[in-house]
């Protein structure tokens, strides 16, 4: 039975009060089961375990690893909470179940980020969330500094490379460094770079990558290259020398693999004039061994170059016999003193000795047919004229006197004459003398640097081109066509070519021959460039086609002018200091 209340008016307020109490009441019963989870309104309760132990580590300047343990085995995901140095906690990204690590790539260098993770469940509409796990935090790496990376190289073994490696850093060209060496590269950007080893010996090895990888990061980043190398393919060459006047520094032996169409460089050496060099670190080829480099009064033995046969490796040995007779000798001309005096010197480069001791210039030796006296022009009496004086310097005697000036002698075969040059009628002319001085003709042909056929039948001489003439003056005919003058012609033994100088804007002046009939013509010196000059040509006595003559350049970085011998392979032989040279006959 309900009981009846009577409320007076103000007893209708105090009851309104009491439902409202009782109301409230019965709320917070319904709501106290939920309030430990903190779950939001809706949640399903409390079901997710909280994942443990985050671990943040910054694998580089823009990327950072997040791992977590999962202590879950009903959840549907996790959510990866992420501070900015400091800042507040924010989502970052959300996975799928069982997944305990991700990689975050969204960082910047130099900067601290730290991370929290929680897992949830999803059922429905409805999704509880456990607790976060505590904060990992990690520093992302400051970017690379410059800096240098130094290379050293150390090889081992009895037989290093002989010309050292290359060594590329990137993309940057190759620097050389020796076999036991170092070099450095300065000014190199922070970061990861790539170095390559190459030009390594055969017979060489390196230990380690090939390329490698290096890290500059400031300072100075040393890397440490080690090489072994062992004897390898190998070729042993022997000069075995006889006779007289040595050649008194050896000869030279290059090698040539041989890959039947065509020849292709494959290293030199020196060997003594009676000893052995062995060249070492050779790929398994054919090859051929060519010896040059002997000196003009000495000549190889047997088949020259000599083919070898290393192409299933192994080793060989060649011999080269060379026999020298008594060395022939060259007059020439040099400033050593201070002003030009006349010198000889033997054609092995041995015995140079000084002939004039004048203070006046002597210049343009000339060789009697006989080698018992030597012509010369000198201004020791006011202007060119030409003297002649015994071969050993002495007894000098004036053979022109003429206030023209006289020079360029050369002798007829038989030696009662002697052709010179003179402007004394007024333009340069070809004149022959007596070899005392007496009986001067003109030839009325204009030119210069006359030269005597070995026959005594004709002289050649240079205007523009190469001409040949009787000694009248008669029976002209030209031998040369030059683009620019030839000069300086000088005849073989034989007298059936004729050297001389011609000029080439490539390749500076050089030393060509040609047949006494202007045929076949070739090139005696090898010029590199237009800075070369070759000059006076001439002829060895026995005809070898080895021919002197003075220039600059020719492997050579100054302007001095030195003798060379050419033995027709357009290779230049160094001699001596000086020019004007003269064989003797």
């Amino acid at each position: 039975m309900t009981p009846r209340v009577r409320v007076s008016g103000s007893g209708i307020a105090v009851a309104l009060v009491l439902f409202a109490g009782l109301l409230w009441t019965g709320c917070e019963s319904a709501k106290h089961p939920l309030e430990p989870s903190m779950q939001p309104a809706g949640a399903a309760g409390p079901t997710v375990k909280s994942p443990s132990n985050t671990n943040a580590v910054a694998v580089s300047q823009s990327r950072i690893d997040v791992s977590w343990q999962d202590n879950s085995t009903d959840e549907t995901g996790f959510e990866i909470h992420r501070s900015v140095a400091g800042a507040t906690f924010a989502l970052l990204v959300s996975t799928t179940a069982s997944v305990t690590s991700h990689s975050d790539g969204e960082v910047s260098a130099a900067t601290q980020y730290c991370y929290q993770v929680r897992a949830f469940r999803t059922t429905g509409k409805k999704t509880s969330y456990s607790a976060f796990s505590a904060a990992s935090c990690a520093t992302t790496p400051a970017p690379p500094q410059p800096g240098s990376i130094k290379v050293t190289i150390a090889t081992g073994g009895d037989y290093p490379d002989p010309d050292g490696y290359y060594i590329r850093l990137d993309d940057l060209p190759e620097r050389s460094v020796r076999s036991n060496d170092s070099i450095t590269f300065s000014d190199v950007p922070g970061g990861e770079h790539t170095l390559l080893v190459w030009h390594v010996a055969w017979n060489c090895s390196l230990a380690g990558p090939n390329p490698r990888a290096v890290t500059v990061n400031g300072g100075v980043t040393n890397v440490a290259i080690s090489v072994t190398c062992v004897p390898g393919n190998r070729i042993q060459v022997t000069a075995v020398t006889t006779g007289v006047d040595l050649d008194p520094d050896g000869y030279s032996v290059s090698l040539w693999r041989n890959w039947g169409w065509s020849r292709v460089y494959a290293g030199s050496a020196t060997v003594p004039t009676n000893g052995t060099v062995t060249i070492y670190a050779l790929p398994p080829e054919e090859y051929d061994v060519e010896f040059s480099g002997w000196t003009a009064n000495c000549s190889p033995l047997g088949p020259n170059p000599r083919r070898v046969d290393l192409s299933n490796g192994g080793s060989a040995a060649v011999e080269f016999d060379v026999t020298c007779a008594a060395g022939s000798q060259i007059a020439f001309v040099d400033v050593a003193d201070g002003n030009a005096e006349i010198y000889v010197i033997k054609a092995n480069g041995t015995g140079r000795t000084r002939l004039t001791m004048h203070p006046a210039d002597d210049m343009e030796p000339a060789w009697s047919p006989d080698g018992s006296k030597i012509a010369f022009v000198s201004n020791r009496d006011g202007n060119g004229e030409i003297y002649v004086m015994q071969a050993d310097g002495s007894n000098p005697v004036r053979l022109t006197d003429h206030p023209a000036s006289d020079g360029s002698p050369s002798w007829a075969p038989d030696g009662t004459r002697i052709a010179f040059v003179s402007d004394r009628d007024g333009y340069n002319q070809i004149y022959v003398m007596g070899a005392d001085g007496t009986a001067v003709t003109g030839t009325n042909q204009a030119g210069t640097d006359p030269a005597w056929s070995p026959d005594g039948q004709r002289i050649a001489f240079a205007a523009g081109a190469i001409f040949v003439m009787n000694p009248d003056g008669t029976g002209l005919s030209q031998v040369t066509t030059p683009v620019f003058p030839d000069a300086q012609p000088a005849w073989s033994p034989d007298g059936h070519m004729l050297a001389f100088a011609r000029t080439q804007t490539e390749s500076g002046t050089n030393i060509w021959a040609v047949g006494a009939d202007g045929s076949g013509a070739v090139q005696m010196s090898l010029g590199g460039c237009g800075c070369e000059l070759a000059a006076s040509p001439t002829w060895s006595p026995d005809g070898s086609f080895a021919v002197a003559f003075g220039g600059t350049g020719f492997g050579f970085s100054d302007y001095t002018f030195r003798i060379f011998i050419t033995y027709g392979y357009q290779t230049a032989e160094y001699l001596t200091v000086g020019f004007d040279p003269s064989w003797h006959r």
